[in-house]
C-alpha cells in the first residue's frame, strides 16, 4: 500500500512522472472518448432518422397506390353500364343491351337487383378486401332503393345527406354493414356519392363498400414492423385507421402511441420525442388527406451508440491501466540511476566509491553518473597534486628561510667593510657599502612578501643610491606625492626592478644629466605608481611587443617588469598590473596599478572588485 501511495507523493521525480504520464494519458483519452461516444451518437441517430424517414416515405408511396387503386375501384363501380342503365332506367345505345324495365313492380327490383349484384361481383372479384357494399338509389321507391346488404332507410337518408353535403367519400371505421355485428374494430365503411355518367351528372344515390382493413393493408407487411419500429395510418381527420404490428395485444401500444404522438403535434417531416422514450416521424398522403407515422423506440435507435460507449469505456479503462503501468515502468527507469547517483553523492566522503554501482552511458542520468565517477578520480588526483604542493611549499619555506642566511651574511659582512672603510678614512667607499648593506636588510624583510610604501620607496632609493655612486652622479630621483600613501602596503620588489629598467634601458645612453621622478595616488579604492624617466624612450612597435610578452605564458623578454606584472596580476587579478606609454627621445612612463590595501587590514578596493570592475582601471594605459 505504501508503495502505491509513493506513486501519487508529488514531492517525489517518481511521484512527478508518474502523475505526469497518467494526467498525460488520461485527459485526451477522456476528452477523445466523449468527443467520439458524441459523434458516433449522434452520426448513428441521425442514420436512424434517415432510414425512419426512407422507411416512411416508402410505406407513404405504397399507401397513395393502394388509394389510388381503391379509388380507381370506385370509379369503375359509378361508370359500370350495367350500374347506370339499371339505376338510371337509360334506353340510348349504351344501355340498349340491357332491359330496363319501366315497371315499378319486384319482378322488376329482383331483375335489377341480380344485374346490380353481377355487376358488383364482377368488378370486385380481386378486391379481396371488399367485404360486403349497399348502393343506394333515391329515385327509386323506398322499398326498391336498397341494393345489396340492408341498411335501415334512416340511416341511408343519413348517409346521403352527408355526402351530398361534403360531395368527398366519408368513412366510418370500426362499423360494419353486418345488422348482427355493426361495431366492428376489424373493418370500416367507405361510401361516396354515385352520379350519373351521362348529361347533367345528378346524384342517383350512394354506394358504400365494407373494407375488411387487414387485407386491404395486408401489403405494408414488407416494412417489418416489430415492437420496437411501429406504423400507424389515420385518416385526413387524425383518426387512427390501422396499426402495424397488427397483433391484438400490439393494438393497444399502438393506440396509445399514437394518441401521444398526435399530443406532440409533429408536421410532415419531423422527427419529434414521443413519452421520452419513442421517436415519430409523420408523412402525409395527397390524395385522400390520410398520414402514416413511423414509431421507433429510441432506445433502438441509440442502441449502436451504447455498444460504441462500451467498447470506447474499455478502452478507454484498458488505456488508463496500461498508461499507470507505462508511467510506474518510465518512472522507475529514471528513479532508479536517480537513487544509485544519490548513493554514489552520499559516500563520496569515502575513499573508494562502491563497486556495485553502475550506470548506463547511454542515459542521461547515467552519463552524470558516470561523470561524477570522473570526478571523484579527478578530485583524488587533485587531492594528491595539493598534498604533493603543500609538501613542496614547506620544503620552499626551509628553502627560503636557509636562503636569508645568505643575505644576513652579506648584510653583516657589508656592515663590517663599511666600518673598516670609515676607520681607514674612506666615507664614500664607507658610504655606498652602508646603502648596499641597507638594500639587503631591506630585502630580507623578515620574509613578508608584503610592505609598506615606505619601505617600498626606501629600498628603490637605496638601489638608486648605488647605481648613482657607480654611475658618478649622472642621475636624480624625485619622490611626487600629493597625499600621503606611506601607509598603505605593497608586493615588495615592485619599484626597484622599474628603477633599474629606467636606469639601464632609459638613462644609461643618454648623454648628460638624467632624472627618474616616481609618483603615486589612491584614486577609487586603486593605488597607483608611475614611474617616469628622460631617457631615450620607447618605440610604439617595441611597446607592442613589449606589451605582448607580459601577457604571454613564457617569455624571454622584459623579464624584470613580467615578474612585476605576473605578481600584480596574480596576485589581485586582471585589471591590474603594469602597463606602459612612452614618447621616443623624450620620456618613458611605467605605471602599476593594484587595490590600496591598508596597514590595518582593511582595504579602500576590493582586489577581487577591481579585477573584475573594467572601469575601475581609471588612469591605467593600455
Amino acid at each position: 500500500m505504501d508503495t502505491l501511495l509513493d506513486l501519487f507523493k508529488f514531492k517525489k521525480i517518481r511521484g512527478k512522472l508518474f502523475i505526469l504520464t497518467t494526467v498525460i494519458t488520461l485527459i485526451p483519452m477522456l476528452f477523445i472518448s466523449i468527443a467520439v461516444y458524441r459523434i458516433s451518437a449522434d452520426r448513428l441517430m441521425l442514420k436512424a432518422e434517415e432510414q425512419s424517414f426512407a422507411a416512411g416515405s416508402i410505406a407513404n408511396q405504397y399507401l397513395d397506390r393502394i388509394l389510388v387503386d381503391f379509388r380507381d375501384l370506385f370509379n369503375v363501380i359509378i361508370s359500370s353500364s350495367q350500374i347506370q342503365c339499371t339505376l338510371t332506367g337509360s334506353s340510348d345505345q349504351v344501355c340498349q343491351n340491357v332491359q330496363a324495365a319501366n315497371d315499378e313492380s319486384d319482378y322488376s327490383y329482383i331483375r335489377n337487383s341480380y344485374r346490380i349484384n353481377n355487376a358488383m361481383n364482377t368488378i370486385t372479384q380481386s378486391k379481396s378486401y371488399v367485404v360486403r357494399y349497399v348502393i343506394y338509389h333515391m329515385t327509386a321507391p323506398p322499398e326498391w332503393r336498397l341494393y345489396g346488404t340492408y341498411i335501415s332507410p334512416s340511416e341511408a337518408e343519413d348517409w346521403y345527406k352527408e355526402l351530398g353535403e361534403n360531395n368527398m367519400p366519408l368513412i366510418r371505421d370500426g362499423r360494419s354493414l353486418d345488422q348482427n355485428r355493426k361495431e366492428n374494430g376489424e373493418m370500416m365503411l367507405v361510401g361516396k356519392l354515385l352520379k350519373r355518367t351521362g348529361g347533367d351528372f345528378e346524384p342517383l344515390g350512394f354506394i358504400i363498400l365494407e373494407i375488411n382493413k387487414e387485407r386491404f393493408f395486408e401489403g405494408f407487411s414488407f416494412l417489418n414492423a416489430d415492437e420496437k419500429s411501429r406504423f400507424m395510418i389515420a385518416d385526413k381527420d387524425g383518426k387512427l385507421l390501422y396499426s402495424l404490428p397488427n397483433a391484438n395485444e400490439e393494438k393497444e401500444m399502438n393506440a396509445a402511441l399514437y394518441a401521444a404522438a398526435r399530443q406532440a403535434n409533429p408536421h410532415a417531416g419531423q422527427f419529434v420525442s414521443i413519452n421520452r422514450q419513442w421517436m415519430g416521424a409523420v408523412q402525409q398522403s395527397q390524395l385522400f388527406g390520410w398520414s402514416i407515422m413511423h414509431v421507433i423506440d429510441a432506445g433502438s435507435l441509440s442502441e449502436d451508440a451504447r455498444s460504441i460507449r462500451t467498447i470506447i469505456i474499455w478502452i478507454f479503462i484498458g488505456t488508463l491501466v496500461f498508461g499507470l503501468l507505462l508511467a510506474n515502468w518510465i518512472s522507475g527507469t529514471i528513479r532508479r540511476p536517480l537513487n544509485r547517483l544519490s548513493l554514489l553523492i552520499k559516500v563520496n566522503g569515502s575513499i573508494d566509491p562502491p563497486s556495485i554501482v553502475r550506470f548506463d552511458e547511454k542515459d542521461e542520468v547515467g552519463q552524470i553518473g558516470r561523470r561524477f565517477l570522473r570526478m571523484i578520480d579527478e578530485n583524488k588526483a587533485l587531492n594528491e597534486q595539493v598534498y604533493n604542493a603543500l609538501m613542496k611549499r614547506k620544503e620552499a619555506e626551509i628553502h627560503a628561510l636557509q636562503a636569508q642566511i645568505n643575505p644576513h651574511f652579506l648584510y653583516n659582512t657589508l656592515e663590517s667593510l663599511k666600518w673598516l672603510a670609515f676607520s681607514r678614512n674612506q666615507p664614500d667607499i664607507s658610504d655606498v657599502i652602508g646603502k648596499l648593506g641597507k638594500y639587503f636588510r631591506l630585502t630580507i624583510n623578515k620574509g613578508n612578501q608584503t610592505i609598506a610604501v615606505q619601505e617600498e620607496l626606501d629600498h628603490a632609493l637605496a638601489y638608486f643610491q648605488v647605481q648613482n655612486f657607480r654611475y658618478t652622479d649622472r642621475f636624480d630621483l624625485i619622490f611626487s606625492f600629493e597625499d600621503d600613501i606611506s601607509r598603505y602596503l605593497v608586493p615588495k620588489f615592485i619599484i626597484q626592478p622599474i628603477v633599474e629598467n629606467a636606469i639601464y634601458h632609459g638613462l644609461k645612453e643618454k648623454e648628460g644629466q638624467g632624472t627618474i621622478v616616481i609618483s603615486g595616488e589612491v584614486e577609487a579604492g586603486i593605488l597607483s605608481f608611475r614611474i617616469t624617466d628622460d631617457g631615450q624612450g620607447i618605440t610604439p612597435e617595441r611597446i607592442k611587443e613589449i606589451t605582448d610578452a607580459l601577457d604571454a605564458e613564457e617569455t624571454s623578454v622584459t623579464y624584470g617588469l613580467k615578474n612585476v606584472h605576473d605578481r600584480l596580476k596574480l596576485g589581485f587579478g586582471q585589471g591590474f598590473g603594469v602597463s606602459i606609454t612612452s614618447e621616443p627621445g623624450l620620456y618613458t612612463t611605467i605605471k602599476l596599478a593594484m587595490p590600496a590595501i591598508m596597514e590595518s587590514g582593511g582595504a579602500a578596493h576590493e582586489p577581487n572588485d577591481a579585477a573584475n570592475d573594467e572601469t575601475s582601471g581609471k588612469g591605467f594605459d593600455r
